[in-house]
C-alpha cells in the first residue's frame, strides 16, 4: 500500500498547502500515472486537481471547467478500482457540484461518501454542509444519514460546527438544532459557542 502523501493528508484536514505544492504533486502524479493504474494515485490526483480549480478566479472559467472534467474522470476511474474508498466518493460529489454533472448524481456520490466510512472523521463537516447545501436532491432516509453526520461532527468537531453554524444563514442553524434536538445539554452548549 501506498504512503499517503503530505499533501493529500493537509487536504484531508483542511489544513492550508500552498500552489507551489499542488503544481509539484498534479506534476508528480501525472507522470506515476504512465506507469501504475492504481485507483489511489488516480484518486489523490483528482482531489489536487479540485483544490487548485476551487483556487482560481472566476475568470478563469475555461481552466476550472477543465479541471473539474479531469478530476471527474479520474475520480469515475479511481472509483471502478476501489468502489469503497471514502474520500474518492466525496471528491466525486465536490466535481459533480463544481462542475455541469447534476445535483442528484452529486448527492448520489455524497451518499456512497457516508455509507463507505461513517464515522470519518475528516470528511465529517464537509458533510454536514455537502448534505445542507444539496438537501433540496434527497431521496428518502438520506434526512437521516445528515443528521447522524451533525450529531457526529457536535462530538468530533464541536468548534468547527459552531463556526460553520455561526457563519451560515439561519436555516443552517435550525438544521443543526434539529440534529440535536434530544440532546439539551449539547444544545446549550451549542448556543453558547454561536453567541
Amino acid at each position: 500500500m501506498l504512503p499517503v502523501e503530505p499533501v493529500i493528508v493537509a487536504l484531508q484536514s483542511g489544513r492550508p498547502v500552498d500552489d507551489a505544492e499542488l503544481a509539484r504533486f498534479i506534476e508528480r502524479s501525472t507522470t506515476a500515472r504512465y506507469f501504475s493504474s492504481s485507483g489511489r494515485i488516480a484518486a489523490d490526483l483528482a482531489a489536487v486537481k479540485l483544490a487548485w480549480a476551487d483556487r482560481l478566479p472566476d475568470l478563469a472559467l475555461s481552466e476550472r471547467q477543465e479541471l473539474v472534467e479531469d478530476a471527474s474522470e479520474l475520480l469515475e476511474e479511481a472509483l471502478t478500482a476501489v468502489p469503497a474508498d471514502s474520500f474518492a466518493w466525496a471528491s466525486f460529489a465536490t466535481a459533480l457540484g463544481m462542475g455541469s454533472g447534476s445535483a442528484a448524481r452529486a448527492v448520489d456520490a455524497w451518499r456512497m461518501s457516508v455509507l463507505t466510512a461513517p464515522a470519518e472523521r475528516r470528511l465529517v463537516l464537509w458533510r454536514v454542509r455537502f448534505g445542507i447545501a444539496h438537501a433540496s436532491q434527497f431521496l428518502e432516509g438520506d434526512h437521516d444519514l445528515l443528521e447522524r453526520q451533525i450529531r457526529f461532527a457536535w462530538r468530533a468537531v464541536p468548534d468547527q460546527l459552531a463556526q460553520y453554524a455561526k457563519s451560515a444563514e439561519p436555516e443552517v442553524m435550525r438544521i443543526i438544532r434539529a440534529a440535536l434536538i434530544n440532546q439539551p445539554e449539547d444544545l446549550e452548549k451549542l448556543d453558547g459557542l454561536v453567541l
